[in-house]
């Protein structure tokens, strides 16, 4: 009968080691055989070598005592080495870096994913200690100097624990965020805003900010002249443009967003306010008003 079973996985090489109490003889079933073959009954180590990478094999032994009788057997499957994730880019913030990379292959057969991190170059992770582990294609390593630069590293693991411990590290160096805020969806009553917009009527303006600072206030100046604070947010900022006690003329409408930081962004757009007079203003007219 066999009592126990270790085994460890490498890429080109399976080992079993067994306990067993005194039998006749022991089959060994690797990969789907159903003869099995037969090793000694004496053997604690079972070894195959020259399998294919990122596969799982399912190994049983299965003891037979001198009645020949056999025993339930001891069963696991190995999962060779799978390859390191590909296309690693490090994108550094303040006091962080973020860290994305394709998936390893096939998922099925993926643990986790070892990430490491060391403010030295490194070619190879077999004395290192992960930094973090995730299951997940990306990664935040917060906690760093800013203007230091860091070394970064990902590993697979597969479902025996087994990784490629020879890596391709990326470097990456965080500092103090310069930048501001990204614009986009800008509108107005509903349509996209575009230079020599000509307004017929009080306007809604309406857009999205974002900055991994995250935004403080959105400013929105006629003019030079301000009209509207917005803070509300996180992402989604608006004004209400009362055109009522305007010339009918050109007009600079600035939009001006501040991170966390008071970094800045502006985007600037010629508007045109042109309010027909009630009295020679036809109900088509109205209908067609943006």
């Amino acid at each position: 009968q066999i009592v126990g079973k270790q085994y460890s996985i490498g890429s080109a090489i399976q080992h079993f080691h067994v306990v067993v109490h005194p039998v006749d003889q022991q089959y060994v079933f690797f990969d789907g055989d159903t003869q099995g073959a037969p090793i000694s009954s004496t053997l604690t180590n079972y070894e195959r070598i020259n399998l294919d990478p990122a596969t799982a094999y399912p190994f049983k032994i299965a003891a037979f005592d001198t009645d020949n009788n056999e025993s339930t057997g001891a069963t696991v499957t190995g999962v060779t080495l799978l390859p390191n994730p590909s296309n690693l880019t490090a994108t550094p913030y303040s006091e962080y870096v973020d860290l994305v990379w394709e998936a390893s292959q096939p998922a099925q057969l993926v643990k986790q994913y070892n990430v490491y991190v060391s403010q030295s170059d490194f070619s190879d992770v077999a004395t290192m200690t992960p930094t973090r582990t995730t299951t997940a294609n990306s990664a935040r390593i917060d906690g760093l100097t800013n203007d230091v630069t860091y070394y970064f590293a990902v590993t697979t693991v597969n479902l025996s624990d087994g990784e490629l411990t020879a890596v391709a590290a990326v470097s990456s160096t965080p500092g103090l965020d310069s930048t501001g805020p990204e614009l986009s969806d800008i509108q107005v009553n509903g349509i996209a805003l575009a230079d020599g917009h000509l307004l017929l009527k009080n306007g809604s303006f309406t857009l999205t900010a974002t900055d991994y600072s995250g935004i403080n206030r959105v400013e929105f100046l006629l003019d030079g002249s301000l009209v509207c604070t917005d803070t509300t947010g996180p992402t989604g900022f608006s004004c209400f443009l009362d055109v009522n006690g305007l010339d009918d003329n050109d007009y600079t409408l600035s939009i001006t967003a501040y991170d966390a930081l008071d970094n800045a962004t502006t985007e600037a757009f010629i508007i045109t306010v042109n309010r027909p007079p009630p009295f020679a203003c036809f109900q088509e007219c109205i209908d067609a008003q943006p």
